[in-house]
């Protein structure tokens, strides 16, 4: 598949706030010193919710060829961080930090090759 060059664009941005979000991952070190860090917390689901507005923008075929990756699920993240932010669940903002994240910047690197 050929990249198209707003594809391009987008992913190396969703890359950048990846790099961000592993960065803060780095920095707290523990989801208990996560817990302490709201400066952290909220740097991190606004990336998280920037992340979720990008993917909105991507290709339907590239969502298509990047199949590893939940797109939806990306997206709903997005929703739950901007219209359910007191209700986040923060062993699954620190899983997102430390497990998913390094996923979609790995496939997104894969796609930029």
């Amino acid at each position: 598949m050929m990249l198209q060059e707003r594809d391009r664009e987008l992913l190396l941005k969703i890359i950048s706030h990846c790099d961000e979000i592993i960065s803060d991952a780095d920095y707290v070190g523990t989801l208990e010193n996560l817990q302490t860090d709201n400066r952290t917390y909220r740097a991190t689901t606004q990336s998280i919710a920037q992340i979720g507005e990008l993917s909105k923008r991507l290709s339907a075929d590239l969502i298509e060829s990047t199949k590893e990756i939940n797109w939806k699920g990306v997206k709903g993240i997005r929703e739950m961080v901007v219209h359910d932010y007191v209700k986040l669940d923060l062993e699954f903002i620190w899983a997102v930090m430390t497990e998913h994240i390094v996923t979609l910047r790995s496939v997104c690197l894969k796609q930029l090759r």
